[in-house]
């Protein structure tokens, strides 16, 4: 579980995650809306999606040797009727656009009508 201010965020098995919920909320405890699915959170939108043991396999090749007992299987994650490895994709980029459109509006306010910056481009692989 995750929580920052007003923000939950609880992940595990759906059986798991109904009791972990029905122990915090209700007459006594927290008083809190219904879990929802996958959405925004802390500025970054959340979404499922899917990538090959492969892509997963290369993805992930770094970390193999800080586990320290070789490559680990991507089978529990693994859908048996596709052979994809399930995930959550997190995406700034609507945050981002937000926050740079705040600082131009912040700055043409204070007569700053253009600034030079790098850009650093980031590949998802």
């Amino acid at each position: 579980m995750s929580v920052y201010v007003d923000d939950f965020k609880m992940a595990g098995r759906k059986a798991g995650l109904a009791k972990a919920w029905s122990a915090i909320r209700g007459p006594g405890k927290l008083e809190l809306d219904d879990p929802t699915d996958l959405g925004p959170y802390l500025g970054c939108d959340q979404s499922r999606s899917t990538i090959t043991r492969d892509e997963a396999a290369e993805r992930l090749k770094n970390i193999y040797p800080l586990l320290g007992s070789g490559e680990p299987s991507a089978q529990k994650a693994t859908n048996s009727a596709t052979g994809d490895v399930k995930l959550i994709r997190y995406d700034m980029e609507p945050f981002h656009r937000q926050c740079v459109g705040k600082y131009k509006e912040i700055a043409k306010a204070n007569g700053i009508e253009h600034v030079q910056l790098k850009m650093i481009l980031f590949s998802e692989h």
